[in-house]
């Protein structure tokens, strides 16, 4: 059984070391929350993004839509060999 008892253990740190990182991102939390319930979007959403044109985000587009860098599209734009 000390195979169970380490992973026991295993999962009660992980739960104490999540506790903590809630614990020490609440204002932060709170202030999104604030924000959100007066309407303002996050920087990163598909509205605010689009608010900033074409050249939003890093690559001047969004990755969801095959415009960015990574899966679904190129950094360069959409050329493919």
């Amino acid at each position: 059984m000390a195979a169970t008892d380490r992973s026991h253990d295993e999962w009660d740190r992980q739960v104490a070391e999540a506790a903590a990182r809630y614990g020490r991102t609440g204002d932060e939390r709170r202030t999104v929350e604030r924000q959100q319930d007066a309407g303002v979007a996050f920087p990163d959403s598909e509205e605010a993004l689009a608010e900033c044109g074409p050249a939003a985000g890093p690559s001047g587009g969004s990755r969801l839509h095959g415009g960015g860098g990574g899966p679904g599209g190129t950094a360069g734009g959409d050329r493919r060999e």
